[in-house]
């Protein structure tokens, strides 16, 4: 048994109305977006002018690239379904268009065989229209109750979602019909006739919308009690109440994205990216990947992969504490091919040195030839001797150093002094400042 489309047409307007829900599809959506997409050979080689990704940057007569990636993932978000219309002749043929089909409008037709017979679309014109396999290329969440569709995260959210938005409609509802004055009850110690009932509700609404003090006239020394109805907000704790429903939300549909947004804290938003882009972004674009190479790519041949590039940040600090420990036993050559994919030393003997071998005596460059006298021209400046070299090197290490201990320049690269500080010695000091953390960590890489 399917269940009815409308409950995919019912998570899509909580979409519409509740914000929370709108703003973190949103952003997963367009974050999905901005990642790299390649189809490379068996070779590895990239290729720009595959017939997919030329498909994919016009799929349709009415989508852009993004407009068609968007509706994908955002449906993908929302329901935990998103279908492609693939326009093909059999399931042997490569596409001509592709088009996102609305999951509130769609449905899996099982053969009894636990396996399936096609999908059957009601396009809202009262027709219904089979579609065979092939036509569709389904992507969905894990489903423990039926593998024939996903299951949205909206579902396990019902409760929260419900809450939040009847939250904000109380909220419009106070500010907007009652200038803010909490419920009260007006109770009046006699009975009044329906004719002055009437006006008297009519003039306490008014006088509320206008925010005016109310006045009652006749009643009697006692004959009308003001009665508080509900609790106050700050006694509710409303705000705090919404903030916990939309924490619920962002971290239920896109983990890591509520700690990324709220904290001004460097590091813990930092952690919260990290925390998006590898348990949100990630799997999406994993999901998309793995489905285009099993269902779509063998249409163009065999030997084609689709991959993202990888969106999970490195931990800097971890690569260069690899980098520093793999140098202690590797050479200057092994270090810049293994770890940073560079070419080798152009100095072959110290390529083969050690990194702690280096010293800026080892690393001098060798002696250039003095360029030959042309009359009329001045004489070039003499080239310093070695002595003077050295003072000069070591004066620009000094102010380095003075430069690199301030806290606000911890981690940066100071280019200005570095031009007369060999190469070799420049890149050791910069490997081991990346991985400072304090001004004692940074003051031992220069006294080293």
């Amino acid at each position: 048994m399917m269940p009815d489309p409308s409950v995919y047409g019912n998570q899509a307007d909580l979409y519409r109305k509740l914000s929370y829900i709108g703003t973190v599809v949103d952003m997963v959506a367009d974050a999905s977006i901005d990642s790299d997409f390649d189809v490379t050979n068996d070779a590895g080689e990239e290729s720009e002018t595959h017939p997919f990704v030329m498909l994919l940057d016009d799929p349709n007569p009415f989508d852009s690239r993004t407009e068609f990636l968007r509706a994908h993932f955002a449906w993908r978000k929302i329901t935990g379904n998103s279908y492609w219309y693939l326009n093909r002749a059999n399931d042997k043929a490569a596409p001509d268009e592709i088009w996102i089909l609305p999951p509130n409008k769609i449905i899996p037709v099982p053969d009894n065989t636990m396996g399936l017979r096609g999908y059957l679309y009601t396009p809202g014109n009262g027709e219904q229209i089979p579609l065979e396999p092939y036509e569709v290329l389904h992507f969905k969440s894990f489903n423990p109750n039926s593998r024939y569709l996903g299951l949205s995260a909206i579902e396990s959210l019902a409760f929260t979602a419900t809450g939040a938005l009847a939250s904000q409609e109380w909220n419009t509802r106070l500010f907007a019909e009652n200038n803010a004055r909490l419920p009260g009850i007006l109770a009046f110690a006699e009975m009044i006739q329906d004719s002055d009932w009437e006006k008297m509700k009519a003039s306490v609404q008014d006088a509320t919308k206008k925010r005016n003090q109310m006045m009652l006239r006749g009643v009697g020394k006692g004959g009308v009690e003001w009665m508080q109805a509900s609790a106050t907000q700050r006694e509710m704790e409303f705000l705090a109440g919404l903030q916990m429903s939309k924490q619920d939300i962002y971290d239920r549909i896109a983990p890591g994205l509520f700690s990324a947004m709220q904290t001004s804290a460097l590091t813990n938003g930092e952690n919260g990216l990290y925390l998006f882009a590898k348990y949100t972004i990630s799997p999406l674009l994993r999901e998309l990947t793995d489905k285009l190479n099993c269902d779509l790519l063998p249409t163009y041949g065999e030997g084609w992969t689709a991959e993202y590039e990888d969106v999970v940040p490195e931990d800097k600090t971890l690569e260069m504490a690899k980098v520093e420990q793999y140098a202690k036993f590797h050479t200057v050559d092994e270090v810049r091919v293994e770890m940073f994919g560079d070419k080798p030393d152009p100095d072959t003997e110290r390529g083969a040195l050690f990194a702690s071998q280096i010293t800026a005596k080892s690393s001098q460059p060798e002696p250039v030839s003095q360029p030959e006298m042309v009359a009329g021209e001045p004489a070039p400046m003499p080239e310093p001797m070695p002595s003077e070299k050295d003072n000069a090197i070591a004066n620009a290490l000094m102010t380095w150093n003075r430069f690199a201990v301030k806290p606000q320049n911890y981690n940066k690269i100071y280019e200005d002094k570095t031009k007369v500080i060999p190469p070799a010695l420049v890149l050791r000091i910069n490997t081991g400042l990346r991985a400072t953390k304090s001004q004692d960590e940074i003051q031992a890489v220069f006294d080293a």
